[in-house]
């Protein structure tokens, strides 16, 4: 795939798994990997640099990841504060962004928001590619450029926190997975968690 930007790979992991008994869920192990090693693994080939974004056992992280980083914001204020806390740091031209609980990713996450921005001609200033499930937008798997951390600042400083919100501020085109919704399911319970290890074998578990 050609690509002329510099393009820098977050995962969001800076949550408190209130969900999950506190479980950092970054961290949870799906068969020989964690869920940030999974979704690591994907994006890797597509991306300069991975950053992983951590509030608490940075030090486990920094197997995985080339940056952590942490909320510049108290208190676990949401994953807009994450974002803010990549747009910040990198030095790239674009972020991929996933979050930490959606392990079953594939390659075609990375592969198809960056040929949808390779097919954007001149693309506004403004424009976040964000995957759609066929049924919903997913907020917090998408592909933005850096240059909206001062939107973000100024949208964080007015005390507003709702991703969707800031989004719909911007110029906002939606990347069809319509066919791989499952890619996008999330882990926030203990009983989805127990039903992901029962049903789908994870891909580190399985042999030739």
């Amino acid at each position: 795939m050609k690509r002329d930007k510099i393009i820098d790979g977050a995962i969001i992991a800076g949550g408190m798994g209130s969900r999950l008994s506190g479980a950092d869920k970054g961290l949870l192990e799906w068969g020989k990997l964690r869920f940030a090693e999974h979704i690591a693994n994907k994006m890797r080939p597509y991306i300069d640099q991975l950053i992983i974004n951590c509030n608490r056992n940075a030090h486990r992280y920094g197997i995985i990841a080339d940056l952590i980083i942490q909320d510049e914001l108290e208190n676990y204020q949401g994953p807009l504060a994450g974002l803010q806390a990549i747009l910040t740091t990198t030095d790239a031209d674009y972020v991929l962004i996933a979050p930490c609980d959606t392990p079953l990713l594939t390659q075609s996450y990375p592969i198809r928001m960056l040929q949808a921005l390779n097919d954007t001609v001149t693309p506004p200033e403004n424009t976040i590619f964000v995957a759609h499930d066929g049924n919903r937008l997913q907020p917090m798997h998408l592909l933005l450029p850096t240059g909206l951390k001062h939107s973000l600042e100024q949208f964080l400083g007015s005390g507003d926190r709702k991703m969707m919100m800031w989004l719909y501020q911007q110029n906002v085109v939606e990347v069809d997975f319509q066919d791989r919704q499952n890619e996008f399911l999330n882990i926030n319970s203990p009983q989805e968690f127990d039903t992901l290890r029962q049903t789908i074998p994870a891909e580190s578990d399985q042999t030739d």
